[in-house]
């Protein structure tokens, strides 16, 4: 019997040119004693427990063959989202600060697992935050976002009540709508099932506008929908895949 995790995950997909000074052989670091010490660094997690997550588990991908460069696994106490965002903001930042700490990074999409079911009281949204008020108008860009509950028949069955909800906080430079088609975003090798009441089986998609395609917009965006999720009563955990829309 599968059970549901109260671990968050983030993977990062894309290129890294590894900077000249750094070769397999010199890197003394793997990405789990990266994370966890950019993590403390910042104040996001401590060795005695306390902070956003405890750590779990952490890999980079770097074969030239496989576009997913990183990933990060992280454990939540429900006390730290009762009231309060899951941290899309932190991990994402940290997983990026890691890459950008051995090489140069290009993100292409990013993909997050959350326990929704660990439930609490949803957090406040703003709608803009002030962040995003300096990014020039011509930066905007439209990102695909697709969310799936895997085995749990969930997220088809609210999806309007979601999207409703999300396009009523989103306001300019951001915007939500459910996406025409069905084309989903689907992001290889995703989550494996251990973690997840996967495989990927009941996805819906958006599709939105950012000010700016950075970590910031893709993680307020992510948590928008989570926020969103948790408003309608889904208690499973969520796959998240965001890329760049084509066209």
């Amino acid at each position: 019997m599968k059970v549901l995790s109260p671990s968050m995950f983030v993977a990062i997909f894309g290129e890294l040119r590894s900077h000249r000074w750094i070769t397999s052989d010199a890197l003394t670091e793997d990405a789990y004693s990266f994370f966890a010490s950019r993590a403390e660094l910042m104040g996001w997690s401590r060795q005695d427990g306390s902070g956003l997550w405890g750590m779990n588990d952490a890999s980079f991908d770097l074969s030239a063959s496989n576009p997913r460069i990183a990933w990060f696994q992280v454990g939540l106490d429900e006390r730290t989202v009762d009231g309060a965002s899951f941290p899309f903001y932190s991990l994402l930042a940290c997983g990026c600060d890691v890459l950008g700490r051995i090489g140069e990074i290009t993100v292409r999409a990013a993909q997050f697992l959350v326990p929704v079911q660990m439930g609490g009281t949803p957090a406040a949204i703003s709608s803009v935050p002030n962040w995003f008020n300096a990014c020039d108008p011509a930066a905007r860009v439209s990102m695909r976002v697709t969310l799936d509950s895997g085995e749990d028949p969930v997220l088809p069955q609210v999806a309007v009540n979601v999207a409703e909800l999300a396009s009523r906080i989103a306001r300019e430079p951001f915007a939500i709508a459910p996406a025409a088609g069905t084309t989903h975003v689907r992001l290889l090798p995703e989550v494996t099932d251990g973690f997840w009441l996967g495989d990927s089986r009941h996805p819906v998609t958006f599709d939105t506008v950012a000010p700016d395609w950075s970590a910031d917009s893709i993680a307020w965006t992510a948590n928008l929908l989570t926020e969103s999720c948790r408003r309608v009563g889904v208690k499973t955990s969520i796959l998240i895949n965001i890329d760049r829309a084509e066209g």
